[in-house]
């Protein structure tokens, strides 16, 4: 599975967790540090294109960026 790290405003969090639920399983978040909003994307094998393309739609929403 391809991970990758994002940070955004903590006020974003929920809504952009929520937000990339609602496609389903795709991808998997976990915070790993909500004091400076720093999230973890586990992207399930199949989806990669998928969910980048999902995320990039969700940053126009929750603006965010891709640490690693």
């Amino acid at each position: 599975m391809k991970t990758m790290e994002i940070e955004m405003s903590r006020k974003n969090l929920a809504l952009f967790q929520f937000l990339l639920e609602g496609y389903g399983r795709v991808a998997a978040m976990t915070t790993i540090d909500a004091h400076i909003a720093r999230v973890r994307i586990t992207i399930m094998p199949d989806f990669k294109e998928e969910v980048f393309e999902i995320i990039a739609q969700i940053a126009k929403i929750a603006a965010c960026r891709r640490i690693s």
